[in-house]
């Protein structure tokens, strides 16, 4: 409907249908608590035990509502700080589902409202909590400096233990997409500490995850390894997705048969729980691992699986992760060509959202996978 039109017809409705406001406040609010009451079936770290119900059924409702659920919330906002309630507490009882479809444009409106919202209600830990899920969605979509803005404004709204423990692992991840890996350690250690100090093992365990997975990319593949075995030690499900995939790959170079079984194990648990996005992030570490161990080919399949994958996510960040993988195997495998247009797309990307480290790294890798090209593609059949 053309907004000239549609502001027509609401100022007939309020014309002619004077209690129209306090239905639509019954339909608003009617919303919400349909949501929370299905957010809470899901589980989530947050949340030690999910109400009674499906988690399938409760992640279908959200599927099948959530255009009316986007319609609720900016029929909230209309009505102005009267509704300001459902405004602030609705993205929250969505965090499950937005986990799963993070990064969307409609997520980030969400909680850059949201969390105005929770502001004039004086809800400040709410509102740092709204804030540190704004700095994780603008993370995926690979706005990273935009994330770190959300993150400290979550800092100064003196959050509590536990969401400080998140801050400090959600901020050493933007780090790490940042090419800062040693503040990205700090932090992820930092995370660590935190988590210890209040008994969360699956927070300790992706931050030893991390740590490993930073380790690796500092040139420490062996200490990476033990990083990795004791994230796996304190996670079970799920969780261990990231130390399976860090262990795999700390081991690809020295153990290839063990790499391959951790990383099929990694993509066997986001397969099972429906994560999209982890499996993406596994195969892509498929084809990293098989690089590596001399099978470019084989690795190929991983990584177009990746992309296929990833073709329905707002999930620009990791897009930009694994085009730097892909091309470098393309350019291993002999394919420069598709090398090239890879990291084209990454330096695209890269301008598009200020993003210097990661141009600067495809440009270095354009570079190399041009002398190939003009030398006659030396790499292929390695």
């Amino acid at each position: 409907m053309h907004d000239l039109i549609r502001q027509y017809a609401a100022d007939l409705a309020a014309e002619e249908e004077p209690q129209a406001g306090a239905a639509l406040r019954r339909v608003v609010r009617h919303y919400l608590a349909r949501a929370v009451a299905h957010d809470r079936m899901l589980p989530s770290p947050h949340r030690p035990q999910p109400a009674a119900g499906d988690p399938a059924q409760a992640m279908a409702w959200f599927d099948l509502e959530y255009e009316n659920l986007v319609a609720a919330f900016d029929a909230a906002v209309r009505l102005g700080e009267a509704e300001d309630e459902v405004v602030a507490e609705l993205p929250q009882a969505m965090r499950v589902w937005f986990f799963r479809h993070r990064g969307t444009d409609d997520q980030t409106r969400l909680l850059e409202a949201a969390a105005d919202a929770a502001a004039r209600l004086g809800r400040h830990q709410e509102r740092a909590v709204l804030l540190s899920d704004l700095g994780f969605a603008r993370a995926a979509a690979g706005r990273l400096v935009d994330a770190l803005a959300a993150y400290e404004l979550a800092e100064r709204e003196g959050p509590d233990d536990d969401l400080a423990a998140g801050l400090a692992l959600r901020i050493g991840l933007v780090r790490r997409d940042l090419g800062d890996l040693e503040e990205a350690q700090r932090q992820l250690r930092r995370a660590r500490a935190l988590f210890e100090k209040l008994g969360q093992r699956g927070g300790q365990s992706q931050a030893l995850a991390f740590d490993g997975w930073v380790t690796l990319r500092l040139g420490r593949p062996a200490e990476a390894v033990e990083l990795a075995r004791a994230s796996l030690a304190l996670a079970g499900g799920p969780a261990q997705v990231s130390g399976l995939v860090t262990l795999g790959l700390a081991l690809a170079a020295d153990d290839p048969a063990q790499s391959l079984r951790t990383l099929r194990e990694a993509l066997r648990l986001a397969q099972e729980h429906n994560l999209q996005h982890n499996q993406a992030w596994c195969h892509s570490a498929l084809g990293v691992a098989l690089r590596v161990m001399g099978s470019p080919e084989e690795a190929l399949d991983h990584h177009r699986r990746a992309f296929e994958l990833l073709e329905p996510l707002a999930e620009v960040q990791l897009e930009i992760d694994c085009l730097h993988e892909y091309a470098e195997t393309c350019r291993v495998a002999g394919r420069p060509d598709e090398a090239l247009a890879l990291l084209d797309r990454v330096v695209a990307l890269a301008r598009e959202l200020g993003r210097p480290h990661d141009e600067r790294l495809a440009r270095q890798a354009r570079d190399l996978a041009g002398s190939s090209a003009a030398q006659g593609s030396p790499g292929a059949g390695r």
